[in-house]
C-alpha cells in the first residue's frame, strides 16, 4: 500500500537511479511544459535515503535553475528537497514554504453514452459499456442520456463549491491540484473528457472557480436556503494572485430573480495581492415570494479595464405551511411510538389521545416500522431532508459525500451515480432542470 519507490535506492542501485532521473531532467530541459519534478507519489513525509534525494535535487538545479523539486506528492518534510508543499490545505499555516492543495478530489460524473462516437479504435469505452450493461440488467437503458447530462450539472456544482471554499477558508494557499483535470475511464472526474473536450464548463466559466484573481462568497451548500421575506447575509472575498495584480479594485454586488434586480450593494476593503482577503458583505433582502424560486447572487470586480465575475444560486421558499393533521415526522419524537405500532395491533394510547392515528409519515429512513405503518393503510413520504452523508467504500475516514462520490476505486459503478428529478405533482413548480 503506498509503496512506490522500486527499486529502493540502496548502495548499488543509486547509481542507476540517478542516471535515470538526470536522463530525464536533460530530455526535457527546454520543453516549456516541463517545470516540476517528484520524486515519489505519496511516499510519505520521511525516506531512509536523504542524502539520494539531495543529490538528485541538487544536479537538477545545475541541469536546469528555473525547475522545482519536490521529494513527494502528498506529503511534507522540511528537511527534504521541497521547493513548495504539495499536502492537504490545513496544513498551510504550519509550512513556511508555499503550499499546494494536493488531489482536490474526486467528484465524478455518470460515463457518457452520448460521445461513443469518439472511441474509433484507440481507446475502448469502458465506463460506457458498464454503464450500459448495469443499465440494460435494471431495464433503465432509456435513462442513460439524461444520467449524463444530469450528473455534468451536479458534478460541477460540486467542483464549483467546494474548490471555491478551499480558496477562501486557506487564504494564503498557493494553489488547488484539481484531480482529475481529465476524465480518466472508467473514472469519469475530470471538467474534460477523455479527448480533452468540454464536458459542461467552458473555460470561462472554470475560470470563475479556479482563476489568477476570483470572487469568492461565504455560502457553502448547506446555507444557500430561505423562506420569503427573509435576510441574505454573506461574506465576499476576493483572491487575487493575477500577474500583475490590481491594485484598487471596486466590487458591486446584485441579487437577480430572473431578470429582475431584487437588491444590489458594493463594497470598498483594503486590497491585498497574492492571497485572500475578506472584502466585505451582502446583506440582501429577499423578496415575498408564492412558489420556489432560484434566485442569482452576481458580483463584479473592476479597475480600468480589467474585469472578473462570479455568480451563485440561492433558493427561496414561500412561508411553510406547515404539516398537515394527521401528518408526523419519523424522527427522534416519534421513532419509540412508530416501534411500538411496529409490534402492536394499537399504537401507544397516550400518544393517539392526542393525535389520533396518522395519516402520513414523512420518514428520511425506510425499515420494518415503516412498512407496518404502511400495512395498516398508512402513506408514507420518503425523503433525505437533510441530505445522505455515506462514507466511501474504502473508508479512508476524510472521504464522506453526498453529491458524487469518488469513481477511482472499484466498485467503479457505486461512484458514478446519476440524480434525474422527473416532473411531478409533488414537486408542484419547484425549479429543478431536470
Amino acid at each position: 500500500w503506498h509503496v512506490y519507490q522500486w527499486p529502493k535506492p540502496t548502495a548499488d542501485n543509486r547509481p542507476v537511479l540517478r542516471r535515470q532521473w538526470n536522463a530525464i531532467v536533460r530530455r526535457d530541459v527546454n520543453h516549456p511544459s516541463a517545470n516540476m519534478y517528484c520524486m515519489s507519489n505519496e511516499y510519505g513525509a520521511s525516506t531512509d535515503f536523504p542524502n539520494t534525494a539531495w543529490r538528485c535535487c541538487n544536479e537538477t538545479k545545475a541541469l536546469k535553475p528555473t525547475a522545482f523539486v519536490i521529494w513527494t506528492d502528498g506529503g511534507h518534510n522540511d528537511k527534504l528537497p521541497e521547493d513548495f508543499v504539495n499536502a492537504e490545505a490545513n496544513q498551510d499555516s504550519s509550512c513556511t514554504k508555499p503550499l499546494i492543495q494536493h488531489e482536490f478530489r474526486w467528484w465524478s460524473s455518470f460515463p457518457d453514452v452520448r460521445i461513443r462516437r469518439k472511441y474509433n479504435g484507440a481507446i475502448r469505452p469502458y465506463a460506457a459499456n458498464m454503464a450500459e450493461e448495469n443499465a440494460k440488467r435494471r431495464g433503465q437503458g432509456h435513462l442513460l442520456k439524461d444520467a449524463a447530462a444530469a450528473s455534468q450539472q451536479l458534478q460541477l456544482l460540486e467542483a464549483k463549491a467546494k474548490m471555491e471554499a478551499c480558496r477562501r477558508d486557506n487564504p494564503r494557499l498557493a494553489g488547488i491540484c484539481h484531480f482529475d483535470a481529465m476524465d480518466a475511464n472508467p473514472s469519469p472526474q475530470g471538467i474534460v473528457d477523455e479527448f480533452y473536450e468540454r464536458k459542461l464548463a467552458d473555460s470561462a466559466t472554470w475560470c470563475r472557480t479556479n482563476g489568477d484573481t476570483v470572487i469568492l462568497c461565504g455560502l457553502n451548500h448547506d446555507n444557500r436556503i430561505f423562506g420569503s421575506g427573509e435576510t441574505l447575509r454573506c461574506r465576499l472575498s476576493v483572491s487575487d494572485f493575477s500577474h500583475p495584480p490590481f491594485r484598487n479594485p471596486r466590487l458591486t454586488w446584485r441579487l437577480m430573480l430572473g431578470g429582475k434586480t431584487v437588491d444590489s450593494g458594493s463594497a470598498t476593503w483594503d486590497h491585498r495581492p497574492f492571497c485572500t482577503c475578506v472584502a466585505g458583505e451582502v446583506v440582501a433582502s429577499l423578496p415575498q415570494l408564492k412558489m420556489p424560486s432560484r434566485l442569482r447572487l452576481e458580483a463584479l470586480l473592476r479597475e480600468g479595464g480589467r474585469t472578473v465575475s462570479n455568480s451563485w444560486n440561492v433558493w427561496c421558499f414561500p412561508e411553510a405551511p406547515g404539516l398537515l393533521s394527521g401528518t408526523f415526522r419519523y424522527g427522534k419524537t416519534y421513532d419509540t411510538w412508530l416501534g411500538k405500532l411496529s409490534s402492536c395491533p394499537v399504537a401507544d394510547a397516550g400518544m393517539l389521545k392526542k393525535t389520533g392515528r396518522p395519516r402520513v409519515l414523512l420518514a428520511e429512513r425506510f425499515d420494518a416500522a415503516v412498512v407496518a405503518f404502511m400495512q395498516r393503510g398508512g402513506r408514507v413520504i420518503l425523503s433525505a431532508g437533510e441530505g445522505l452523508v455515506r462514507p466511501h467504500i474504502l473508508n479512508f475516514g476524510y472521504v464522506k459525500y453526498f453529491f458524487t462520490p469518488p469513481a477511482n476505486y472499484a466498485p467503479y459503478e457505486d461512484g458514478q451515480n446519476a440524480v434525474l428529478v422527473s416532473e411531478h405533482r409533488m414537486l408542484g413548480d419547484f425549479p429543478h432542470e431536470s
